[in-house]
Formats: C-alpha cells, sequence, structure tokens
C-alpha cells in the first residue's frame, strides 16, 4: 500500500490569544458535550475544484492565504483550569495537507473518499479546527478537500470559506491580488458585540422572548413509546423524497410560503397526534444573519429558538400563516447567550413549577427566498402529475446515530440534487425505528395529499 504524501503550509496570520466563546459557540458546545467522545459527527467536509491552470504550488499558497484570512481556521478549543470552555486563536503555524492522486478514479469520486477518510476521526485539542488535502490528477491539482470542526464553522460560513478559496485561487493564478480580507467577520469581533451593551441588551430581549414562548410548550412533547428501547438506543433513518420537494414548494406557491414552512406545519401535526397536546413546541434551529455584518462572519452563528404551534381547531391554511409569522418572530430571539437562557429556565421552574420540553429539535435548510417559493414550482396540474411519478422513487435508508444526543428527537431536512433528504434522529425510548419510519413517511404523505387536492381545485 502507497505511503500518504503530504506537504506542510506554513502561515502566519494577524490576531492571536484565548478568549470567551461566542453565543453560537456556546450553542455549539453542548452538541460536543453530549456527543463526546464520538465527536466526528462534527466534522464538516468541503470541496472546492481549482480552476484550470493552477498548480500545486498556487494551490498550498491559496491555503496558506486561507488559513491566515480566516481566524476561525486557526482557532483550537479548550477548557481552562476551572472548566469553562475556552477558544484559542493561534497566530503563526503550519498545517499538514495530505496529498491524493485519482489514478483510474474519477476525480470527484477520489475527493469525496477524500473527505471520508478525513472526517472519520474527531478533531483534537492539539490540531486547528481545519484539515486539508488536494487530489490530483496526472499530478495537477483538481480538487481541494477541507475538513473543519463544526464548532469553527456552520452551513453559511463553510460558503463563505469556499467563496474565499475560489478566489484566492483565481487571483493567484492570474497575478492579481486577493480579495480584502477586511470583508470577512472573524468570532473575535463578534465577540466584542456580544459583550458590550449593545449585545447584552439584545440577549436580554431575546430571553424574553424565550420565556414568552417556552410557557406555552408542553411538559412532554413525545410519550414513551410502546416498545422497548433499541441497541443503540439512539437510532436516525432518512427519507430521501423528491415528490416531497414538488408537493412542499406546490403548497408553498400556493399559499406564498417557504418550503420549510410547509415542512413545519405538517411536522407539527404528526408531532402533536403522536403527544394528544393541542399544540406542538419546539426547538428550531436558526441561522441568525440577518445583517452585514453577521452574513459576513467566518464562523458560527447557528443557535436554536423555541417555536409554538397551534394544531387543534385551525384550517391548514391557517396553520400555514400562523406558522410563517411564528417563524418569523422566532428568528427574531435567535441570537442570545445559552447561559441566560439557562437561568430563566431554572428561574421559570421555581416560580411557576414549569419544565417545558425542550428534546424536540428541528432544522431546515431548506428555499427560503421568494424567488424559490413562487418561481420555482410548476403549476398545479403538471406538479400532480410530477408528484405521482415521483413517489415510487421515495426509498427510506439507515444512517448511524451518536450513542447519546440532549435531543431525543431531531429532524433535519435539505434538498439534494435528487429530492428532498429528511433526516430523522431519535431516541427509541420514546420512538421506535418502526415508529420513526412511519412518521417519515406520513409526513411525505400528508404533503403530498394536500399538494394533489390543490391541483383540483
Amino acid at each position: 500500500m502507497t505511503r500518504p504524501d503530504f506537504r506542510k503550509v506554513e502561515f502566519e496570520g494577524g490576531r492571536s490569544g484565548t478568549y470567551p466563546l461566542t453565543w453560537a459557540q456556546k450553542w455549539m458546545w453542548r452538541a460536543v458535550t453530549s456527543q463526546a467522545p464520538r465527536l466526528e459527527r462534527l466534522n464538516v467536509p468541503v470541496v472546492v475544484e481549482v480552476p484550470s491552470g493552477c498548480d500545486l504550488a498556487d494551490v498550498l499558497v491559496a491555503l496558506t492565504a486561507l488559513i491566515e484570512r480566516h481566524e476561525s481556521l486557526r482557532t483550537r478549543f479548550t477548557v481552562d483550569e476551572t472548566g469553562t470552555p475556552r477558544q484559542v486563536v493561534t497566530r503563526a503555524g503550519e498545517l499538514e495537507v495530505q496529498l491524493r492522486d485519482a489514478g483510474s478514479e474519477a476525480v470527484g469520486e477520489c475527493a469525496q473518499r477524500l473527505a471520508e477518510e478525513m472526517s472519520a476521526v474527531p478533531f483534537t485539542v492539539p490540531e486547528l479546527s481545519v484539515r486539508a488535502g488536494v487530489v490530483t490528477s496526472a499530478d495537477v491539482p483538481a480538487m481541494i478537500v477541507l475538513v473543519a470542526f463544526h464548532m469553527a464553522v456552520d452551513g453559511v460560513s463553510v460558503r463563505i470559506l469556499s467563496e474565499d478559496l475560489a478566489a484566492i485561487l483565481r487571483a493567484s493564478f492570474r497575478g492579481l491580488p486577493y480579495p480584502p480580507a477586511s470583508v470577512i467577520g472573524q468570532p473575535v469581533d463578534r465577540l466584542a458585540y456580544e459583550l458590550g451593551t449593545e449585545g447584552k441588551e439584545a440577549s436580554t430581549e431575546a430571553v424574553r422572548q424565550w420565556e414568552q414562548t417556552v410557557a406555552r410548550f408542553p411538559a412532554r412533547m413525545l410519550p414513551r413509546s410502546t416498545s422497548a428501547p433499541e441497541t443503540p438506543r439512539f437510532q436516525e433513518r432518512c427519507l430521501h423524497s423528491a415528490a416531497l420537494t414538488v408537493a412542499s414548494r406546490t403548497l408553498g406557491a400556493r399559499h406564498r410560503v417557504a418550503p420549510g414552512t410547509v415542512m413545519l406545519v405538517f411536522l407539527a401535526e404528526l408531532l402533536t397526534r403522536r403527544s394528544g397536546n393541542t399544540g406542538c413546541g419546539v426547538l428550531m434551529f436558526s441561522h441568525n444573519r440577518f445583517d452585514d455584518s453577521s452574513a459576513a462572519l467566518s464562523g458560527v452563528m447557528l443557535q436554536s429558538v423555541p417555536i409554538y404551534l397551534q394544531v387543534e381547531g385551525l384550517s391548514l391554511a391557517e396553520r400555514l400563516k400562523q406558522t410563517q409569522r411564528a417563524g418569523l418572530v422566532a428568528s427574531a430571539s435567535g441570537q442570545y447567550d445559552p447561559e441566560h437562557v439557562h437561568v430563566m429556565l431554572r428561574d421559570l421552574a421555581r416560580r411557576t413549577g414549569l419544565r417545558p420540553d425542550l428534546s424536540c429539535g428541528v432544522n431546515l435548510t431548506l428555499p427560503e427566498g421568494r424567488e424559490n417559493v413562487a418561481g420555482m414550482a410548476p403549476d398545479p396540474h403538471s406538479a400532480a402529475e410530477e408528484i405521482r411519478r415521483l413517489l415510487p422513487e421515495t426509498r427510506v435508508t439507515r444512517q448511524e446515530a451518536p450513542d447519546w444526543d440532549d435531543m431525543r428527537f431531531y429532524l433535519s431536512a435539505r434538498e439534494e440534487p435528487d429530492g428532498m433528504l429528511v433526516a430523522l434522529r431519535m431516541d427509541s425510548f420514546v420512538l421506535s425505528t418502526a415508529e420513526a419510519v412511519h412518521m417519515l413517511r406520513e409526513l411525505e404523505r400528508l404533503t403530498v395529499e394536500a399538494a394533489l387536492s390543490t391541483s383540483r381545485e
């Protein structure tokens, strides 16, 4: 077997030092503590195509520049002597870059395999928050593979990193200056806002909204399953459905809401049915990119927000509008200090005896803009034909779940080239595998039936 080939790139950035965690980093730390030591699930792969004409030297220079420009990639996460997590920004050092020649294998498949290998082990404290590799074909670099720690990146910052790396490569190849690094937001700069008066006031207001919302949450969202807990206790199943993509877009276009709103409405119906409550309370993941500074932040902004949805007594149209409004209100409380929320929840329990069930989470990374709501859906009659054609292609697969999770129910949905991927991770103590698969199938059925009934109106 051929030994891996490596190159080392030396970097020298600007700022360095040890700092508190940002709000979003504190929020993400909960996943670190709940899923340790199986932290490889928090590895985020990124693949960037190398422009034609770039040689290996160009690529290594571009990787050096990327690390120097993005402090999140030069950050380690540690715990101090008091047990408090900290972020440590490193000014200078070196990063090992693995080289992999595709040989007879397709370049894209080789890059995917390298990303899987680099993601297979968790980040350790001595490491920076990024690993790097380069896939070559006939000794010419074709793909750059990065794997970043989720404490350092979220979905939006992955796009920021990818676009910046592509811009650096183009500039390097053409002999042009790099795009200005000043437009990149750094986590430590975000920290300055959060520790200031404006940030503290924003957190206080967000926590107030949190309290008003979770006070409506049921004490139990999911009753215990009638089946015995499984081994392993946490399971994950994925629904792959192109029909669901068309159905959610069709309903969204009809009611002028986003596809994610459609999905949340029917999920709330299913959870309410199972719990016997009149409404549904879940924690919804918010990406919190509301202004220019947060939109440009190269780091995590992801946090959860509570959303309560009444189901009983409302029509579908009313529930869609309610969910749309509730989502907007919830998003306004998405930036907060998690420690303030924990204090509020303890105080709420002490004062009122309320202990809302916060164990159900939803992460919907689906189209949100109005152009996606109205512009990507076919007319209702052709949509109905497309849905019926695609339904037989729906399948359910098994995904490995963590040994433990602080969420007993976690549903995520995203669009992929071949349709929507809906993943449901659950504690088999409250939802068996069979029940979870049934819920995923019901989610598709309810959405599809509503879309088909729309086509007949």
